[in-house]
């Protein structure tokens, strides 16, 4: 329930709980100064949310929007931080910078203690991401950028997608992908543009239906973003061939290639019966010399038409790969014993790894999400043994964290917690996601 409370100077305080109430130590006032400008004043118990407005009376409209933000260190001018006193002048304008024709009776409001509560979206958001998130990456001071499918219509395997950064607060800075306006023709030509005789250039597409940038990775839902950052670029590969295309931090080409070069990947031909499955997480080594390759396996379709990942030869599922970033090449390093693995038509790999088949429901594996600390162990997905694993740089097992149907791993280098999330499908779309915090690894997760 909101209350409003009206004090003096027009100061309004709505109360979001019925507990913990801010409240003002010294009522709000605005005082007209000899420049003509004004001093709005207040002070407020305690650091929170606060919206600070001026109101004609008169006519009860809100002439201009002064403040709003949460008070504290990281206050948002013109507040200011680290004080519950606060000043702020108004140079007796209105939002667009025009002097008031009103009456003059002007008072000041104060909101404090506000929760936002959506109601509605009216509208397209043209930042937002439509149905797939295909990656994450933290970048310098905090940033964070994210990769996945704009809300726009697709076609077939293509749509568009988009490579956005946001800052560390969550709010958006900048597009990488599509690349922006502007940029050079040296700087756009690898990801397949056409190229014009006055020098300039038009983006290249592959569906005449939908507006779509051909000629890379980045065109393609099935694609995704590496989530560490390699040698100031950002890596975005395709998950049946692992070919990629780094982006340098404003969007420009730097470099393409193969992940995996060798030995050579399952070939892709689903109507003779034989494709590549899994979720497909890399983790680049802090020393960003080799990746870890999980979640990877070959997929077969069985004489039913039923598709299933393959048990046998070098890509079977039950493994985790090393890939040596200079040379592609790829080689086990963490394994489950094959004959330990749950027969892939089995109830107990329904119940642990989860659901591989039909083809649309092709996103579990045995392995899903590794993750290194600063002390140079690997904690591992393990779905088949119901654990994270922590591992040693050799392979060696050190311990584990029981946990079932753990889906990604990340480990805080400031106090060792270990955070899982956890996923489980029980259908296309159905199961559920949660999120565990361990203190401990060493003691089983504490």
């Amino acid at each position: 329930m909101i209350k409003t409370i009206f004090i003096s100077a027009l100061a309004l305080l709505l109360l979001a709980e019925p507990y913990a109430v801010p409240a003002l130590t010294e009522q709000p006032s605005i005082v007209k100064l000899p420049s003509g400008s004004y001093n709005v004043t207040f002070t407020i118990s305690e650091a929170t949310d606060v919206e600070v407005a001026v109101i004609d009376i008169d006519d009860s409209i809100i002439v201009r929007h002064l403040a709003a933000g949460r008070l504290g260190a990281n206050a948002p001018l013109p507040l200011l931080k680290d004080s519950l006193r606060q000043t702020i002048v108004w140079d007796g304008k209105d939002d667009y910078g025009k002097p008031l024709t009103g009456s003059g009776n002007y008072r000041v409001r104060v909101r404090a203690g506000m929760k936002a509560v959506l109601d509605t979206i009216v509208g397209d958001n043209p930042y937002r991401f439509h149905r797939t998130i295909g990656g994450l990456a933290l970048g310098e001071n905090g940033s964070v950028y994210a990769y996945g499918s704009a809300p726009r219509q697709m076609h077939h395997a293509t749509c568009i997608m988009a490579l956005r950064r946001y800052s560390a607060d969550g709010s958006y800075e900048r597009t990488l992908w599509p690349p922006r306006a502007g940029m050079s023709l040296s700087e756009v030509s690898a990801y397949g543009v056409v190229n014009l005789p006055d020098g300039s250039f038009l983006p290249r597409t592959e569906a005449v239906d939908v507006p779509q940038l051909g000629g890379s990775p980045l065109a393609y839902e099935d694609s995704y973003l590496i989530p560490q950052i390699r040698n100031g670029a950002l890596y975005v590969f395709q998950h049946a061939t692992f070919r990629y295309y780094a982006l340098s931090a404003n969007g420009a080409f730097v470099d393409s290639g193969r992940i995996v070069k060798s030995p050579t990947l399952p070939s892709v031909n689903v109507s003779a019966g034989v494709s590549v499955g899994g979720p497909h997480y890399l983790t680049l080594s802090p020393d960003k010399k080799y990746y870890l390759l999980s979640g990877f396996y070959r997929f077969t379709k069985k004489s039913d038409g039923v598709w299933f990942p393959t048990d046998t030869g070098f890509w079977r599922d039950g493994q985790i790969f090393k890939v040596n970033a200079a040379t592609g090449a790829a080689t086990p390093f963490i394994s489950i014993p094959r004959d330990t693995m749950p027969s892939v038509e089995s109830v107990r790999r329904l119940n642990t790894v989860g659901p591989t088949a039909p083809l649309e429901l092709s996103l579990m594996a045995a392995f899903h999400g590794t993750a290194f600390d600063d002390s140079g162990r690997i904690f591992v997905c393990d779905r088949v043994r119901g654990e994270v694993g922590v591992y040693d740089t050799l392979g060696a097992k050190l311990g584990s964290i029981a946990v079932k149907s753990a889906d990604q791993v990340a480990v805080n280098s400031k106090n060792g917690a270990v955070y899982v999330v956890c996923r489980n499908l029980t259908g296309l779309g159905v199961g559920w996601c949660r999120l565990y915090k361990y203190s401990d690894w060493r003691n089983g997760g504490g």
